[in-house]
């Protein structure tokens, strides 16, 4: 009795001070604190954070851990070292992701990372996050262990596959009409002058190092993928040749993503009702998927991501499919369909190469007494070896450049940009001759760009390049200030950079931390929300700009103008989303960042039950975060495209996986 009382006090106590941390509002920290300030202003400074918190923010979290603890007291589930493992990982990094946002929004970065007292009392917070985001999936997952599903899971439910095709594509049909011919991005609209021989042109805007042009001019590059570019551009000539006009040639691709998207979403449907969703929660994702206005906008939008989210997607829900009914696996049209649906994202999306090649490895390791894991294994490394293969060919005899390495290095140039801003006296002369090979060192601090890497790597800039009328001006822009020297650097001199750089990071390594984090944080900060949209210029977040711009071809321009195209629509849009994207609970099925998390928690609910093979047909998925985390834009939502199809597939996924009992899934392979 005395031990369960002492528990209890202790319980409370827990609970009073984490969440005294959890309420600590990190800005309210002066970041020009003056560090001659006398001993009573340095110590309002440290105070100041405990002194400022809300007391109602206090009570909200210390009421809700209580209720946590008694309930997983109440209510212990034992779960794997496997899920403990990836919710530690998940909690760390959630926490570190959502408090860097707090200072980072405020420009309070370099008050708490460069001093030691602040960055004691983030890493505190940082801490205390972590323990409430992991005392959260506990309850999460026990909470999905108890509850039941026989609402939800029937035998026998069916789905007429083409009428919801029809559904879908009707429903679409709006937003396919108003968006016409499709929206595009300056990466797309690069693409097709590269197709129609204007990549002198392009090369000015794209960060391809001279030493890797064969030949200069050069036409297509792999900067952009180019099988996309080639996709693009024979859709665009196909409009030309056959109605002579471009706004056709455009809306023949986006036609091409359209289907393939209903086609997905239609096949996500099909397999629910293989894994006996009821006929209710059939239709009522179904609708979903029909009605929500944000499918139809990205498909709208022609760009590799959307070609990514078909391709990813179809792999997904054929191993799905396959765990359901085993037998598949030993089918050849099932492993010609996994084959050309790996091609398809070996096709449009550079990334796919490494996780396909990091699942080729993992699965015969955690499966490798399995039967069909010889097969599976085959099929991917196949896939990946006949794509390098013929690529390779198809580059070799085309002159293909491929892009540039240093578009995959942006934390690398964040972090020597940093390091130039910060410590430009601390370097030797070799480094400073080193780094001056690759980028013009002088103007790196002020090319530094928080989240964003393209000014320091970028050339572009360099020409005026596409005016707002669509035509291209040649002339030199006078206010570019060069950041990466493209035209003079050479392999060796990348090669010396790499080793000048460690040097340094290992000399300053909270530079490398900061430029890191920037670069990433956004794609998991849970208070992380998109920029907003405009009908006049594309934005990152959601493209519903007008479209304007001129083609030459030969000796003929062709115009892409649909400037007054439903402009009040599209206005509306605009307004509607840019008020959605801002409040719950609209946010979350509008900003990306929130749906990576959906989908974290997804993987980490089956993990916890033991189905590791289960969970391990969503990993592929979430490997694209990490990869987004070192990319040039920080909490692009374009690049997280993919995950507005299958967060929600997931989701109806992990839903009919709960009608297997714990001791049965324990026994689940792959």
């Amino acid at each position: 009795m005395e031990s369960g009382y002492k528990k209890m006090i202790w319980n409370i106590f827990k609970a009073l001070l984490m969440a005294l941390f959890l309420s600590i509002n990190l800005n309210t920290i002066d970041k020009n604190t003056d560090a001659k300030a006398d001993m009573y202003l340095k110590l309002k400074q440290y105070l100041q954070p405990f002194l400022a918190i809300n007391i109602l923010t206090y009570l909200i979290y210390f009421i809700i851990l209580i209720l946590l603890i008694a309930y997983l007291k109440r209510n212990y589930y034992k779960t794997s070292l496997a899920f403990k493992s990836f919710s530690v990982l998940y909690s760390i990094i959630l926490a570190l992701c959502t408090c860097y946002g707090t200072i980072a929004r405020k420009g309070n970065i370099f008050n708490y990372l460069y001093n030691q007292k602040y960055l004691i009392i983030f890493l505190v917070v940082v801490i205390t996050w972590t323990i409430f985001f992991y005392l959260i999936l506990e309850f999460l997952i026990t909470y999905f262990n108890r509850t039941k599903a026989q609402k939800f899971i029937v035998e026998g439910s069916t789905i007429n596959w083409r009428k919801w095709f029809c559904i879908i594509l009707i429903c679409w049909l709006p937003y396919i009409i108003i968006l016409y011919p499709g929206t595009t991005n300056p990466d797309t609209i690069n693409q097709l002058l590269e197709f129609f021989n204007h990549g002198n042109w392009v090369r000015d805007d794209y960060p391809i190092a001279w030493y890797m042009v064969p030949n200069n001019p050069f036409t297509i590059s792999n900067q952009h993928n180019f099988l996309v570019t080639l996709f693009y551009g024979m859709n665009f000539k196909l409009g030309i040749s056959l109605f002579h006009n471009a706004g056709i040639g455009v809306f023949i691709n986006s036609i091409f993503q359209i289907i393939g998207l209903v086609a997905i979403l239609t096949y996500a449907l099909v397999t629910f009702s293989r894994l006996g969703m009821n006929n209710l929660f059939l239709r009522c994702f179904g609708i979903f998927f029909a009605l929500f206005p944000m499918l139809p906008m990205i498909g709208m939008f022609l760009g590799k991501n959307v070609l990514y989210s078909i391709f990813l997607t179809w792999s997904f829900l054929l191993v799905v499919n396959a765990l359901e009914q085993p037998k598949l696996f030993k089918e050849s049209r099932w492993n010609i369909y996994l084959f050309l649906s790996l091609l398809g994202q070996l096709a449009v999306e550079k990334y796919a190469i490494y996780i396909i090649a990091f699942m080729a490895i993992l699965v015969p390791v955690l499966f490798w007494r399995k039967n069909f894991t010889k097969k599976l294994v085959i099929t991917m490394l196949g896939s990946l070896i006949g794509f390098l293969v013929v690529q390779g060919a198809i580059f070799e005899a085309l002159h293909v450049p491929n892009g540039d390495p240093i578009e995959g290095k942006s934390v690398m140039i964040q972090s020597t940009a940093l390091y130039q801003k910060y410590h430009p006296n601390d370097m030797t002369d070799y480094q400073k001759k080193v780094i001056n090979k690759v980028f013009v060192r002088k103007n790196l601090a002020n090319l530094y760009t928080p989240g964003l890497s393209d000014p320091v790597k970028s050339s572009g800039g360099k020409k005026i390049g596409l005016q707002p009328n669509g035509s291209f001006n040649q002339h030199l822009n006078k206010n570019f200030v060069e950041g990466y020297r493209y035209r003079t650097v050479t392999a060796n001199d990348i090669k010396n950079y790499n080793k000048v750089w460690l040097q340094l990071m290992l000399k300053h390594p909270m530079t490398l931390f900061e430029a890191f984090m920037g670069q990433g944080y956004g794609y998991l900060d849970l208070q992380a929300t998109q920029g907003d949209i405009s009908v006049n210029t594309p934005a990152d977040a959601l493209n519903v700009a007008q479209v304007h711009h001129e083609i030459p071809i030969g000796s003929k321009s062709y115009t892409i103008d649909y400037t007054r195209h439903c402009q009040r629509l599209r206005k509306l849009i605009a307004g509607i989303y840019n008020v959605c994207s801002k409040i719950p609970p609209f946010a979350f099925l509008l900003n990306g960042n929130y749906l990576i998390n959906i989908s974290v928690i997804c993987f980490l609910l089956i993990l916890g039950t033991g189905r590791y093979g289960k969970a391990l047909t969503i990993l592929p998925i979430l490997l694209q975060v990490p990869i987004f985390m070192l990319s040039p834009v920080n909490g692009s939502q374009r690049y997280m495209y993919p995950f507005f199809f299958t967060t929600f597939i997931v989701l109806g996924i992990v839903l009919c996986w709960k009608k297997t009992k714990n001791k049965e899934s324990r026994k689940d392979s792959i």
